[in-house]
């Protein structure tokens, strides 16, 4: 699997933005950006896809698609680390809180 780097930007207002970058065997980054809004009830945590771009070309989200509006249960939350499961899955996801003006470095990083 190629190492990835990803950043969420969550906000109050229930809008939340993902940026992710695929780094592939020679070097080459591929950039996604995602826009959802989000909501959590109890420990289930729900963020809804709304818009995509992938390498700068925009890809079409139906808000009919199922695929789209996703369940995962709270398995932490704190000031500082936020962590999920799906529901679906079982896969976990761990986010951490980074200092607000953090931004993806847009090169490889030299230990990969």
């Amino acid at each position: 699997r190629p190492p990835n780097r990803s950043l969420s930007t969550m906000n109050s207002d229930g809008t939340l933005r993902i940026e992710d970058q695929i780094i592939n065997p020679i070097g080459e980054i591929s950039e996604s950006s995602e826009k959802l809004i989000w909501g959590i009830s109890g420990d289930i945590y729900s963020p809804i896809l709304r818009a995509l771009v992938w390498d700068g070309a925009p890809e079409e989200v139906s808000p009919e698609d199922p695929s789209k509006y996703l369940a995962y249960r709270v398995l932490e939350l704190t000031e500082q680390k936020f962590e999920y499961q799906t529901v679906v899955t079982g896969n976990v996801f761990q986010r951490r809180r980074v200092p607000d003006d953090f931004e993806l470095p847009r090169t490889r990083r030299a230990d990969r």
